[in-house]
């Protein structure tokens, strides 16, 4: 195992060389992500994108998800949970803690800027077309209201316009890859982005029947 994964909907705009100086490359969501389905803290809580990974081949961090995965009860309708976001950020979590310290290059995991990956046209929430988007902003908004004096800077500058995302994001990093944000809906949800059904359908071509496109994951 090791080499580039992206999920179909991504776009590669840049090389990706300087990147493969280092060992493993998790990937970020949004700061934005973190802040609304994890504490609302600053700095804020990493959430790792399973969107966008790298690896030397026989990485350990790689090897542990794998070790993990095989030990995690798989939940139907749980798909973030278990392999998505929300499963990886955990699964990080746990291997920086086993492992606090590299013995080895191979041990190493390094998460670039999220606006490297996972950037927002302009920065700014409101560019994206996914039907989540008023799910997003609504819950932001109910814990923008807790905000108070004595809540971090960046917190309070971010909350005066959710769809801003300068203070919390720093625009300035390098553009790499793009995640789809136009999106009319997730792949799992049975609609997905016009980019993937396109991509399809040429790996359809390519492995024929053998390729599964089951909902049972769901």
């Amino acid at each position: 195992y090791g080499g580039v994964y992206a999920d179909l909907d991504y776009s590669l705009i840049a090389s990706l060389d300087d990147h493969r100086r280092f060992y493993a490359v998790v990937t970020r969501e949004p700061e934005a992500h973190s802040l609304q389905f994890f504490k609302f803290q600053w700095p804020a809580r990493t959430m790792a994108n399973p969107a966008f990974l790298m690896a030397a081949p026989g990485h350990s961090f790689y090897r542990h998800c794998i070790n993990e995965l095989r030990t995690v009860p798989f939940a139907r309708g749980s798909p973030l949970s278990f392999a998505g976001p929300f499963g990886l950020t955990a699964i990080l979590e746990r291997y920086n803690a086993a492992f606090p310290v590299a013995n080895s290059p191979l041990e190493t995991v390094y998460i670039p800027p999220s606006y490297s990956f996972y950037p927002y046209e302009g920065n700014r929430m409101d560019a994206s077309g996914s039907i989540y988007l008023p799910q997003r902003r609504a819950a932001l908004s109910r814990r923008c209201d807790k905000i108070d004096e004595t809540s971090a800077m960046q917190l309070q500058l971010y909350c005066a316009d959710i769809n801003n995302m300068d203070p919390i994001t720093d625009k300035t990093q390098p553009i790499i890859a793009i995640h789809d944000m136009k999106k009319i809906g997730a792949i799992y949800d049975g609609r997905g982005a016009k980019l993937y059904f396109q991509n399809l359908t040429h790996v359809s071509n390519v492995f024929g029947s053998k390729l599964q496109m089951g909902t049972d994951w769901i």
